[in-house]
């Protein structure tokens, strides 16, 4: 999650500086660069999702049910009961 905070500081510094140049090239570049970052991070969130089901449900065991509201509160699947 270190990486991911990083990451999302300096995207809060690429809006700010974004707001302060203006529209110019190299701003509407960084802007195609923070989308790139931006799903990359979704990703990143999705897989530790998956790693969280699959590591909960091995063996044929089933999550708790707090790590089960957990999962689907992530998913935005609201309650799973």
């Amino acid at each position: 999650m270190k990486h991911a905070r990083q990451a999302e500081d300096h995207i809060d510094w690429v809006h700010q500086w974004q707001e302060i140049e203006g529209s110019t090239d190299a701003t509407e570049i960084a802007g195609a660069i923070l989308a790139q970052a931006h799903a990359t991070l979704a990703l990143a969130e999705q897989q530790r999702i998956a790693n969280v089901i699959a590591w909960t449900t091995a063996n044929g065991t089933e999550p708790t049910e707090e790590t089960a509201c957990k999962i689907a509160e992530a998913l935005g699947l609201g309650d799973p009961a």
